[in-house]
């Protein structure tokens, strides 16, 4: 079955830039559903959990030296802004190693190759084999909603958004501890620098949970979406149920005109 997905369209009419996962990726996942073997599907799937197992680890680690950075001796010395940029570190790190285990757990429930599309698709792979044998326009899938790889790409991408971004904040804090030092020499700490990590922090934990709902509430949007349209289609039935049917229909007519 031939089909072709554009992705990045799909991605700017779902009008999301920012959460742009890997073009060629996700179409190359979507060739796997539709037209791969079992054992690409399964590959996929072990692949996409072996992923969120190094993410999940990673995460950890970094949670792990952002917390070692927040308890040296020399920490009060310097700027607030340290404190702060290695407190965002920690919540990237924790939320990224949370949401690697929930990705991992969800993937690893997928018991058959019919459960693996069913996850990456939001709707089971009959249904969306029937589905897509009644556009024949790209662009009419995307207006239906058809967005299920893209937002699964999204939420399985997640965790090493995270991690990515712990990443950035820790090297950020790192360079701060080492300029600051030459342009403010020392600082009191009191009570409006300790204001100013916790605002950060709140930042930071805002940020981040508003990535993973976000990502939760416009699969759960599309996945409805799925719903509504596959109700509104005849029930499905592929070629080999229609020829059998066919054949049974044959089969009484013979039979009945010999009686």
């Amino acid at each position: 079955m031939a089909f072709k997905f554009d992705v990045t369209q799909a991605i700017k009419l779902r009008g999301l830039p920012w959460m742009q996962p890997d073009p060629q990726l996700a179409h190359k996942r979507l060739e796997v559903l539709l037209n791969g073997s079992e054992d690409e599907k399964t590959g996929l799937k072990k692949s996409q959990m072996d992923l969120c197992q190094f993410v999940g680890l990673t995460a950890a680690l970094f949670a792990s030296v952002a917390a070692t950075s927040l308890q040296s001796p020399s920490l009060p010395q310097t700027h607030w802004s340290v404190r702060a940029v290695w407190t965002v570190t920690m919540v990237f790190s924790v939320l990224s190693a949370f949401s690697a285990y929930f990705a991992f757990t969800a993937l690893s429930r997928l018991r058959s190759t019919g459960d693996i599309v069913g996850f990456y698709a939001g709707v089971p792979e009959h249904c969306l084999r029937r589905w897509l044998s009644e556009q024949t326009e790209t662009r009419r899938i995307y207006e239906l909603g058809f967005m299920g790889p893209v937002l699964i790409s999204d939420y399985l991408s997640l965790p090493g958004q995270l991690l990515n971004y712990s990443l950035i904040t820790y090297l950020l804090g790192l360079g701060l501890s080492c300029l600051l030092p030459f342009t403010v020499p020392s600082t009191s700490e009191g009570t409006d620098s300790d204001r100013n990590v916790f605002i950060f922090f709140i930042l930071g934990l805002g940020l981040s949970l508003s990535f993973i709902i976000l990502s939760r509430v416009f699969l759960s949007i599309n996945r409805t979406a799925y719903v509504k349209r596959l109700k509104q289609l005849p029930p499905f039935q592929d070629v080999e149920t229609l020829e059998a049917e066919g054949k049974r229909e044959e089969t009484w007519e013979v039979g009945r005109t010999n009686d």
